[in-house]
């Protein structure tokens, strides 16, 4: 009993310690892109893209957060909405710039098109870029995952506020 004692203390003060070191803010950021079709045998066809991701910068190199966004694919009508939490990794180059790593993972609300067709299923993107100061730029490969797996190549350019 005394060691679970002892244990919850420790955990208290290290959790109090780690609050007090950290430097974490909130970070937003907006990303406009184009997602290029590579699925031959289910085509989605190309897609534009608008999305949203805000969270907390837990130190210089590290962000966690939670995004939505909305792609049209234009060749079939179809408006998808992914919602998703990010994780990026920073390595910092300069003050200024640095490049990251990031992945989003969630789902994806399909909604129906004219001819009654809709996709919802599970999305993953991981992504790499260049952050320079308040401008980004990606690339990523995006899954979307239900009965078979199809993707398509995702270019961004946004803004971190």
């Amino acid at each position: 009993m005394k060691t679970k004692r002892f244990l919850i203390i420790l955990a208290m003060f290290m959790i109090a310690g780690f609050s007090a070191n950290a430097q974490s803010r909130y970070s937003g950021e907006v990303d406009f892109g184009y997602s290029l079709s590579l699925d031959e045998i289910f085509d989605l066809g190309d897609r534009v893209g608008v999305s949203t991701t805000h969270g907390i910068l837990i130190n210089e190199r590290l962000f966690l957060g939670a995004g939505v966004g909305v792609d049209y694919a234009y060749d079939f009508e179809q408006i998808m909405m992914p919602v998703y939490a990010n994780l990026k990794g920073f390595l910092p180059l300069s003050e200024k710039t640095s490049i990251f790593a990031s992945a989003d993972v969630g789902y994806t609300i399909g909604f129906e098109n004219d001819y009654g067709e809709s996709i919802s299923c599970f999305y993953c993107c991981p992504a790499v870029g260049v952050k320079l100061n308040k401008f980004k730029v990606q690339v990523g490969y995006s899954m979307l995952v239900d009965v078979l797996t199809f993707g398509c190549m995702q270019f961004k350019v946004g803004f971190t506020f």
